[in-house]
């Protein structure tokens, strides 16, 4: 039989040690990012993206996001220990926490509906689409670096779904779908075109990424 390699460690080690998972080694090895001053990386890179500008400000303004030292865009949420790394010259990405379970957030203040996305670009796109159709939305945006039940569960003890009204905008692609049936009672938002909410972004604007 296949297994992985933490399948594999953990039966080698026997059943009386505790078992090894990603996310143990992840809490374990935890180091926050190295903050930097520079922010030109940033912007070049998200309006690249097609991230208007005042959001960027916005975000580095309350401290949602900086440079690190290694040139990797960080979205945090410093109240959790939790930070979404996106590198701005390759196609690393990663998470550094010390909650599993974590998530990036915006948030306006009479907010009662959670729009929940994969990724801090695809919710930062969302809100640039919705800012430029002049719909005033209010809402409580949350990241989860990518597709975690164990994320949906989190937020929901932060914002109780009798209490608020959630939202799922993951990627319209064969993950997503599968992710969205697991939480029939949630409305889903979709673009007309692409897979992701970047994707809609930019075909509007008409912008391609290099």
């Amino acid at each position: 039989m296949d297994m992985t390699f933490f399948e594999a460690v953990n039966k080698l080690l026997g059943s009386g040690v505790e078992a090894i998972t990603p996310e143990k080694i992840m809490i374990e090895t935890f180091v926050k990012p190295n903050w930097v001053a520079n922010t030109d990386e940033i912007y070049k890179y998200l309006q690249g993206r097609s991230i208007d500008k005042k959001l960027i400000d916005i975000c580095i303004r309350k401290e949602l996001l900086f440079l690190d030292d290694r040139e990797n865009l960080v979205f945090a949420n410093p109240k959790q220990n939790f930070y979404i790394l996106r590198s701005s010259y390759s196609d690393f990405k990663g998470i550094r926490t010390k909650e599993v379970y974590g998530y990036w957030e915006l948030k306006t203040k009479q907010a009662k509906d959670v729009y929940v996305f994969e990724s801090p670009i695809d919710l930062l796109s969302y809100i640039v689409i919705v800012a430029h159709t002049d719909m005033e939305q209010e809402g409580i945006f949350v990241a989860m670096g990518g597709l975690k039940k164990g994320t949906i569960e989190r937020i929901q003890q932060d914002y109780p779904p009798e209490l608020y009204t959630y939202h799922l905008c993951v990627d319209w692609d064969n993950a997503g779908n599968e992710f969205v049936l697991k939480y029939p009672d949630m409305n889903r938002i979709t673009g007309n075109t692409g897979k992701d909410w970047n994707d809609v972004l930019r075909e509007w604007k008409k912008i391609k990424v290099k």
